[in-house]
């Protein structure tokens, strides 16, 4: 086996698992194929050339009509030769569904395991029933189960079918009374009757070019093959040729029909008329062959033992054994006369695939004398191209063998035992990156079960290995590892020993058991590689440490090992390409840690001009996108898609769909960020989630299902970004046993639920669901995450004290010991957050000015306006109106409209208006909500941003006494919307809004009913301890003012208490001044109480130098008082 299998998993090439919570766990994966696999195609023509069939054709989408509740599967049951997979591929072609063959081999075992063995390597997904079941109906895909032609066959495609239960199948076979007895649709295909087979006829004839003839003459010859459509192809590729006559076809049909009764052909073990003439009319083709290229006839003949629907033209050349120039005519002639078909019409016919119709291919290898002799040239064209490439030949190589899967396959079905361990000898890389995995497995199942030397198991146990865990069975991959990992130790081989034991580290690190993964590579296989003196396995091994370092958040470690331990090995080798991936993964770290100016710096002076001198320019685009990534994070969102928008053309030369695709949903990404939610939205659904939908891709698919949930919580669309959370991307994860995804989306559904207000449910899923997982897989990075979602719940409940500390006690230390900067300065602006909540808005904004210079530091101009904004906000609070005006038109402002992100800037409005609006300017502020930030929300679909600025504008209304418009806004434009979202917090604070216009108009029992039903149970059920005390509060407003003094009195100090507990000194304040005015209207009036709680309310009020205290002195001098 050859020696590089040691760094297979550390290949130049890097991917990234996006997980969903705006982290990418980069790991090192092997290089994508280079162009998509082909197997079992449909047949092109069958969309453009389609006669007849109106009948069949209609119960053929009745069966499979997508609107259904329940699938049905369908039934073709007919003679040979009489069109049913045509009919098939014309359905699939023409209708909008993804569409998926699977051939029943005759010449093989064909079992249950296989053929979903077979469908899932074909989907991606792994082979299990449910998940191949479950792809099947998501990604609506036509299943069609051909070649069921015997009861043995019958019997194992009815067991798929029960397995496959309420997917779209249909099946086709010449088996009499296919699918009987069962709840199928069964449409019976029979030979054209006379005035379609003159239309099919004519129609090929046309296609051929060929001149037209009498239908008296079309007449004849269609009665004389009895209507069978493969017959009247063959019988036009004759005509077309110019040299025969309809009578010389008739004659040379009638006396091959003669030969071959004679020599008793049967369909399925009767004679049958029909079946007779078609091989007659095979024979006919063949015998005009034959006539233009005698000495080609067993070549052509060669092409039915390929064993495939369709070939290539190197396969091709193979099988004819003739020279490229040669074959080209060969294939030509045989093309002409219908017995090829190109599949896929090319300028160069070297490009072009050939299909073969089963029974002529049948038809063919009965001619043949030399069968061993072609199944050798067939081993041979395989057992050439297995090797890994060194040279360009050498990937031409593999492209060729890529688009050849079908053959490929059937090969290693039907391959002798005792070729078997050559074969394993042989295949290098190219059975673990690409397949068929299920294949390869099965030839190395047959080779263990039969005696072979230590070192020869141990090859096919790693064969085994890989190719089980790229089908996603994880389990039995482990399995096959342990008895490597065995079997090498006991024979004393330390390096495959090492391989096998790295082989189940990684096994471990999929399953998200970190710990044990990593003491795998620290303990047993770096020593291994240090005793061998490998310095190269030994750096990849690190490499492999530094993932998971990495990937659990340990920054600094991870960042030592890449410089110290990786970096030297490669400048020292002289490996320019390896010293530049690892570069780029330094720049990876520096990223996550926020240092986005040397992580810039990093890609764009010392690894891209590496890829550009080495002329690779998929490389070179894969750092494109990684600078698009720093800048976006920077806020530079105009830059980053220009950048995107130069990356997309070179996958697309490439043709590499799916890189395409997962620049796509980058450029969403910007789009998203931007506030352009509807075009991300339609980028998501339309472009990026079909390709992996047509690749297969479970994961990926589930990964973009997560973005549109995204997208849509951002809308406002709360309800149904849950339901795509739940239903269809968590099912994913589970069935996947991915558990750290699975904790992800569990936060996401949190962040739903808390955007909802649902917060004793947000606050349980954190603790109970995801924080266990980041725990048990040592993932410090993700816990301290999550802990830092927790104290954003406690502060939403009012718990600000426990908020805080879990922040400066739990979440700095963390980001401290891991290097993170970026991280650290976000925390504190959190901290500040509290504080500012508390009213203790000096330190508050101490915070902020300490925070400031570590985005300014780290070039991140994004967040440096952010930062500004809260600056502002703690400014608006401490009544410094003009100062907090000034940064938000001249500090953050700009930036926005510098970096395009048009959703920030219409935000920005609204807080420039929220200031005017203070300051008394109501027109300015209602034009600017009206003219700014409405239109905007509009043309970007958010309809949340547009029910909350509608909020605003009634706000301005009511100040400005036009209470009947601002409630009208209230009950018919905003309420509405957060009814239709599931938004139970905001339509309570929308209540409570009507209830104070209400309360304004003086209809103060309506008011009260509002807040005592609609209002208060909603943050009862929510466990919103800070509202319900806001709530109790405007109750007691309410009381006062109905002159029910001794109850409003009680609320209030039922109220204060809660505050106090809260940390929350400004309503604390607010609350005690309400209590000393109410006070002092009792009768007689509690003039010291009172007195002393409106000098506590100045005291703390001046301390946090904010305009109330001006309005409690003026209380104080109105009542006659000092303190």
């Amino acid at each position: 086996m050859p020696d590089d299998r040691s760094v297979e998993m550390q290949n130049s090439q890097t991917g990234v698992i996006n997980t969903g919570d705006n982290a990418t766990i980069h790991y090192h994966a092997p290089p994508s194929n280079p162009i998509p696999i082909l197997d079992t195609p449909a047949n092109p023509q069958a969309s453009k050339l389609f006669i007849g069939r109106k009948d069949e054709l209609a119960q053929l989408k009745t069966a499979l009509d997508k609107q259904q509740p329940v699938a049905v599967t369908a039934v073709l049951e007919g003679m040979a030769g009489v069109g049913k997979s045509y009919l098939i591929d014309h359905f699939a072609l023409t209708t909008e569904c993804n569409y998926q063959i699977l051939s029943l081999n005759p010449f093989s075992t064909e079992t249950q395991e296989n053929l979903i063995g077979r469908l899932a390597e074909r989907l991606r997904v792994t082979p299990h029933i449910a998940e191949v079941k479950a792809h099947l109906k998501a990604t609506n895909t036509l299943l069609h189960l051909e070649n069921i032609d015997s009861t043995e066959m019958a019997q194992v495609a009815m067991g798929l079918v029960q397995q496959l239960q309420g997917c779209r199948l249909v099946l086709s076979g010449r088996l009499h009374e296919l699918g009987r007895g069962q709840q199928f649709a069964q449409i019976k295909l029979n030979p054209f009757d006379l005035n379609d087979g003159i239309e099919q006829l004519k129609e090929e004839l046309a296609w051929l070019k060929a001149p037209i003839l009498p239908d008296d003459a079309l007449k004849k010859v269609v009665e004389a093959v009895g209507g069978l459509p493969l017959a009247i192809h063959l019988a036009a590729g004759y005509l077309a040729t110019g040299s025969y006559t309809v009578t010389d076809f008739l004659t040379e049909l009638h006396n091959s029909q003669l030969k071959l009764a004679s020599e008793n052909y049967s369909d399925m073990g009767g004679r049958n008329a029909n079946h007779c003439t078609l091989h007659a009319a095979f024979s006919v083709s063949l015998q005009v062959f034959a006539r233009q290229q005698p000495e080609h006839v067993n070549a052509i003949c060669a092409l039915g033992c390929s064993h495939a629907r369709e070939i290539g033209f190197s396969l091709a050349c193979a099988l004819l054994n003739l020279s490229p120039e040669t074959a080209k005519s060969v294939l030509r002639q045989a093309s002409k006369l219908g017995l090829l078909m190109a599949s896929v019409p090319q300028p160069d016919i070297q490009k072009m695939r050939w299909q073969l119709h089963p029974l002529i291919a049948e038809f063919f290898r009965v001619q043949l004398t030399e069968l061993q002799a072609i199944e050798q040239r067939l081993s041979n064209w395989f057992m050439q191209r297995l090797p890994n490439p060194d040279t360009e030949e050498g990937y031409q190589a593999w492209l060729e063998l890529n688009s050849e899967q079908a053959a490929l396959r059937t090969w290693l079905e039907r391959v002798p035992l005792e070729q078997g361990e050559a074969i394993v000898q042989t295949v290098g890389l190219y059975a673990d990156l690409n397949g068929p995995w299920t294949n390869w497995r099965q030839l190395c199942e047959k080779c263990l079960a039969s005696p072979r030397s230590d070192a020869a198991r141990s090859d096919v146990l790693w064969i085994a290995c890989r190719c089980s865990a790229r089908l996603g069975d994880l389990d039995l991959a482990y399995q096959f590892a342990e008895r490597k990992a065995q079997l090498d130790q006991q024979s004393g081989n330390e390096r495959e020993y090492a391989l096998a034991r790295g082989q189940i580290a990684d096994i471990l690190q999929a399953r998200g058991e970190l710990a044990e993964a990593l003491r795998i590579l620290q303990k047993e296989l770096i020593p291994v590689f240090e005793r061998l003196g490998d310095v190269r396995s030994r750096a990849v091994c690190f490499g492999r440490i530094a993932d998971i370092l990495y990937r659990r958040g340990e920054l600094a470690e991870a960042l030592r090992i890449r410089q110290e331990e990786q970096m030297p090995v490669y400048e020292r080798l002289g490996d320019v390409r390896e010293r530049a991936v690892t570069l780029g993964k330094i720049a990876d770290i520096l990223e996550a840690r926020g240092e986005l100016a040397e992580a810039l710096r990093i890609r764009q002076e010392e690894e891209m001009p590496v890829y550009e001198r080495l002329g690779d320019v998929r490389s070179r685009a894969v750092t494109l996108g990684k600078i698009a990534d720093i800048l976006e994070a920077r806020g530079e969102l105009a830059e980053a898609l220009r950048i995107r928008q130069e990356e997309m053309p070179v996958y697309e030369r490439l043709g590499d769909v799916r890189s395409r695709a997962v620049t796509l949903g980058k450029i969403a990404d910007i789009l998203e960020a931007r506030g352009e939610l509807a075009e991300a939205l339609r980028i998501r659904q339309e472009e990026q989630m079909p390709v992996y939908e047509r690749l297969g891709d479970v994961r990926e698919r589930a990964v973009t299902l997560g973005k549109i949930a995204d997208i849509l919580q951002a809308c406002g669309e709360l309800a149904e970004a849950l339901r795509i959370r739940q239903e269809e991307q968590m099912p994913v994860y589970e069935r996947l046993g991915d558990v750290r995804s699975r904790a992800v989306c569990f936060g996401r559904i949190a962040d739903i639920l808390q955007a909802r207000g649902e917060l004793a449910e947000a606050l349980r899923i954190r603790q109970e669901e995801e924080m266990p997982v980041y725990e048990r897989l040592g993932d410090v990075r993700s816990r301290a995450v999550t802990l830092g979602k927790i104290a954003d719940i406690l502060q939403a409940r009012g718990e600000l004290a426990e908020a805080l500390r879990i922040l400066q006690e739990e979440l700095i230390p963390v980001f401290e010991r891991l290097g993170d900067v970026r991280s650290r300065a976000v925390t504190l602006g959190y901290i500040a957050d509290i504080l500012q909540a508390r009213g203790e808005l000096a330190e508050a904004l101490r915070i902020r000015q300490e925070e400031m210079p570590v985005y300014e530091r780290l070039g991140d101009v994004r967040s440096r306006a952010v930062c500004f904004g809260r600056i502002a906000d703690i400014l608006y609070r401490r009544g410094e109106l003009a100062e907090a005006l000034r940064i938000r038109q001249e500090e953050q402002m700009p930036v926005y409209e510098r970096l395009g992100d048009v959703r920030s800037r219409a935000v920005c409005f609204g807080r420039i208006a929220d200031i005017l609006y203070r300051r008394g300017e109501l027109a300015e502020a209602l034009r600017i909500l009206q003219k700014e930030l409405i239109p905007v929300f509009e043309r970007l679909g958010d309809v949340r941003s547009r029910a909350v600025t509608l909020g605003k504008i009634a706000d301005i209304l009511e100040a400005r006494g036009e209470l009947a418009e601002a409630l009208r806004i209230r009950q018919e434009e905003e309420m509405p919307v957060y009814e239709r979202l599931g938004d139970v917090r905001e339509r309570a604070v929308c209540f409570g809004k009507i209830a104070d216009i209400l309360q304004a108009r003086g209809e103060l029992a309506e008011a009260l009913r509002i807040r005592q039903e609609e209002e208060m149970p909603v943050y009862e059920r929510l466990g919103d301890v800070r509202e319900r005390a806001v709530c109790f509060g405007k109750i007691a407003d309410i009381l006062q003012a109905r002159g029910e003094l001794a109850e409003a009195l009680r609320i209030r100090q039922e109220e204060m208490p809660v505050y106090e507990r809260l940390g929350d000194v400004r309503n604390l304040l607010i609350t005690q001044a309400q209590t000393a005015v109410l006070f002092m209207q009792l009768t007689p009036p509690r003039r010291a109480e009172a007195n002393q709680l409106l000098c506590l309310a100045l005291q703390s009020a001046r301390k946090m130098q904010i305009p109330e205290a001006g309005l409690i002195e003026e209380w104080l001098q109105h009542f006659g008082m000092d303190c």
